[in-house]
């Protein structure tokens, strides 16, 4: 699907939106494994991780996909790629 500038701004709104009210989540289930590591690795919790996703802009978007979880194939998945240098922890 294509996309013009207005759709992704409006998409970033309802993002940083859902960040603000605390509306979001970062899935570190069994299923998540990357996730969780990388997570780790860079010491990314809390607030630090809400302060580069506050840096999201619509320039950063990629591309949707179709969510091939059971119970959720209606749903698409915004895929943003934010380029960030990160030092890992410890």
């Amino acid at each position: 699907m294509k996309y013009v500038w207005e759709d992704i701004e409006r998409i970033v709104r309802r993002i940083v939106y859902a960040i603000d009210h605390d509306k979001y989540d970062i899935a570190e289930n069994e299923n998540r494994q990357k996730n969780t590591d990388f997570l780790a690795e860079y010491g990314l919790v809390g607030e630090r991780i809400k302060g580069i996703l506050f840096e999201l802009q619509v320039d950063d978007f990629s591309e949707t996909v179709n969510n091939i979880n059971i119970g959720f194939e209606d749903e698409k998945l915004y895929i943003f790629g934010l380029k960030r240098r990160l030092l890992p922890s410890g």
